[in-house]
């Protein structure tokens, strides 16, 4: 299976979401916004919004 071309330019990064830490895989998309393409927990945050506040760290 491909991966899309927004993927690749993504980052594994661990992000606190609805009270946990989750790792996802972002991708900047301006303004101090990120959009989830991926996530370990079976897509659950794919397409999420997140803040750059939300961002913990990235791998």
């Amino acid at each position: 299976m491909g991966h899309s071309s927004e993927e690749k330019t993504a980052s594994w990064c661990m992000i606190s979401m609805d009270g946990s830490k989750i790792k996802v895989k972002i991708k900047h998309i301006g303004r101090g916004k990120f959009k989830v393409v991926n996530d370990e927990r079976e897509g659950k945050y794919s397409d999420s919004i997140v803040d750059a506040s939300d961002v913990i760290h990235c791998l």
